[in-house]
């Protein structure tokens, strides 16, 4: 069914069909005219042959037999000039990166004809007939509701650009233009892709420039550091693409990886090669390379600086250093630990990666400044390569000796080579894992175990393990009663604190399956509290109970007022305990514990010392009871409270050593 139109819709399509009509009649009328024009000019060019051969033979007759002039009626319209034919722009259905390049096709057809496309609304009706899909819907809408934005031609592109254009204007095509990367591309095609988006942003020439520089890939900033860089977008778009073509058309004649050991360098009368670090060429011969796109270090054809063979074999540049090529976030998992600083300004905690595939340890250059480390000269400049052979830069110094230290109490001082590495500001390279020796876990990339070496010299706090034996000192009996005189070894406080050996009941931590023991908060601590924790700490290590730690866990570390007083160090355990595999062993009910008591009038005082402490944690799980304080990272050696499964360890360990139920 045709839905009912209003009176007023009505009228306005009534009245659109009359002044439809009335251009209609206006066309025939110029057409009718023209044709008449044209059927005079016709006849004219017709008799225009009869007369000339009349003038031949006759010309005082010819001039006077010739026809008066035409006069043009007043009626008779001037011959309109012809209009180019275009073709009609491609549909629009509402693609944003599409939108001005529509509009800007019909403005570029109304402006060829401006007789056919002679009134606004003519150019608004135009542009809605190509439009489609989703486009043609709005546009419909707008017309038959008789908007302001129908008015103009500029009013509707306005309107349109604000509802389907909004993701290529403005900030958004800002984004993108900085976004843009040459990427494996060449340079030709990332300037296309740059011209085209540089347009919609509203920045000068100056920003594009440096907005393209950044964009290239790397190889063409290397080549581009000997160059003087163009102060215009133009001239660096021509420099860098004029490189890029001579390199890869020449690249095939000396390969980057070939090998010139047996051939030796064509001598020339040319300057000498520069050498960087001593003699620079001069500017004649460095523009003489550089039209002949010949390498700058050489003079030989086929290569650039960056990839010179001679370089790396006649340049003063002491060897190189090789780097990993991937050290971006995108990189995949090495092992990464917290390192600590100890400078003159104070301390500060920095991520350090442990990378085998780098050949020295480097620290970027900008974090070096902002850290204030001294640099010192090297003898000789350091050529640093990814693994793919690409030149990284120079290395021309090194840091001053720092004091770093890195978890599990490790400390020592190290000087690090200065390179522009932000992504990864500190690297520890092969030689700092072949003189330390971490045992590494690949699986969760983390230290598991210092090498030997450290024990000796690397950590602050050896453990009792590592340390020379020393002779337990006598059991003070003082105190004691004479009838427990035979037992002195069970009140020797040395023995009773020392690290018991694995014995089938120490305190397992089975984790259920797919999960890992998170990491807990770190808990601020007051004065008081933190001289306790240093002293538990320093007793604790010295007794051989816990030892430094690299695990992934980290538990928080707090205290606790106990009944006297005293602080009691407490471990937050609980997201450990969540994912633990319980313990079902059984304990006694209370009611059980007071019949035992039943009848007994003597009592004794005696209490296990550091009765937790003497059940061992099972081996392979200590590294699942790590925790954190505000000076290190620790693992237990032995059952500490806290944990889900203490009680039912200490009561088997119990019930087997001396059968107490």
């Amino acid at each position: 069914l045709t839905p009912r139109l209003s009176p007023d819709m009505l009228n306005q399509l009534i009245a659109a069909s009359a002044a439809a009509s009335a251009e209609n009649r206006r066309g025939l009328a110029q057409v009718r005219d023209e044709m008449a024009n044209i059927h005079t000019r016709t006849q004219a060019l017709e008799q225009s042959p009869a007369s000339l051969e009349a003038g031949s033979s006759s010309p005082a007759s010819a001039s006077a037999a010739a026809p008066p002039p035409v006069s043009a009626g007043v009626g008779a319209p001037l011959p309109s000039p012809r209009e180019p034919n275009v073709g009609a722009p491609e549909r629009y259905d509402g693609d944003p990166v599409t939108c001005n390049a529509f509009l800007c096709n019909c403005s570029i057809i109304f402006s060829l004809q401006p007789l056919t496309f002679s009134s606004e609304e003519a150019r608004v009706a135009y542009t809605i007939n190509h439009l489609t899909g989703r486009a043609r819907l709005w546009g419909t809408a707008e017309w038959l509701r008789g908007t302001s934005a129908c008015h103009s031609f500029q009013s509707f592109a306005n309107e349109l650009r604000r509802v389907f254009g909004t993701g290529s204007l403005g900030a958004n095509a800002g984004r993108e233009l900085l976004d843009l990367v040459q990427g494996s591309r060449s340079v030709t095609d990332f300037a296309i892709d740059f011209r085209t988006k540089a347009p919609m942003c509203d920045w000068n020439p100056a920003a594009l420039r440096d907005v393209f520089m950044r964009g290239l890939a790397g190889y063409m900033k290397d080549e581009l550091v000997a160059y003087e860089l163009p102060s215009t977008l133009e001239g660096l778009i021509e420099l860098a693409t004029r490189l890029d073509l001579s390199l890869h058309s020449k690249s095939p004649v000396t390969p980057a990886s070939s090998s010139l050991a047996s051939t030796a360098p064509v001598s020339v009368e040319d300057p000498e090669p520069m050498q960087l670090g001593h003699t620079r060429l001069s500017l004649e011969e460095r523009e003489r390379r550089q039209r002949l796109n010949l390498c700058l270090y050489c003079g030989q054809p086929g290569h650039f600086v960056s990839r010179c063979p001679v370089k790396s074999q006649s340049s003063p540049v002491n060897g190189g250093i090789l780097v990993s090529s991937i050290l971006g976030p995108a990189s995949p998992k090495r092992p990464s630990l917290t390192g600590e600083f100890l400078l003159p300004s104070g301390s500060h905690s920095i991520a350090v990666l442990v990378d085998s595939g780098a050949d020295e340890s480097i620290m970027d250059q900008a974090l070096a400044l902002r850290l204030g480390l001294r640099p010192e000269k090297l003898s000789l400049p350091i050529s640093a390569s990814a693994l793919d052979g690409h030149v990284l830069g120079r290395v021309t110094s090194q840091t001053n000796p720092v004091r770093m230290l890195l978890p599990g109490g490790h400390s020592e001082t190290i000087q690090f080579l200065l390179l522009s590495t932000p992504s990864q500001p500190v690297i520890l390279g092969y030689p700092w894992l072949r003189r330390h020796n971490p045992n590494i876990d690949w699986t969760t990339c983390s230290i598991q175990k210092w090498g030997e070496t450290c024990q000796r010299t690397c950590l602050r706090i050896p453990s009792l393990s590592s340390a020379s034996p020393v002779p337990a000192p006598a059991p003070d009996l003082i105190g004691v009663p004479a009838a427990y005189q035979d037992l002195r070894e069970v009140f020797n406080k040395a023995k009773a604190t020392s690290l018991p050996p694995h014995r089938p009941y120490d305190c397992a931590i089975d984790l259920l399956p797919g999960t890992s023991p998170p990491k807990g908060r770190l808990y601020s601590l007051s004065a008081p509290e933190r001289k306790a924790m240093e002293e538990y700490i320093q007793d604790s290590l010295a007794a051989g109970i816990i030892r430094p730690s690299s695990s992934p866990a980290g538990a928080g570390f707090f205290f606790v007022d106990k009944k006297d007083k005293s602080l009691r160090p407490c471990i937050d355990y609980r997201g450990l305990n969540d994912i633990t595999v319980k313990n079902r062993y059984p304990l006694p009910l209370l009611s059980t514990a007071f019949e035992l008591l039943q009848g007994a009038t003597v009592f004794s005082k005696l209490d296990l010392r550091n009765a937790y402490h003497l059940v061992g944690i099972r081996e392979g799980d200590e590294w699942k009871t790590a925790f954190n304080t505000p000076t290190g990272h620790y693992e237990y050696l032995v059952m500490p409270f806290g944990l889900t499964n203490a009680r039912p360890s200490s009561k088997l360990w119990s019930t087997t050593c001396s059968g107490i139920c």
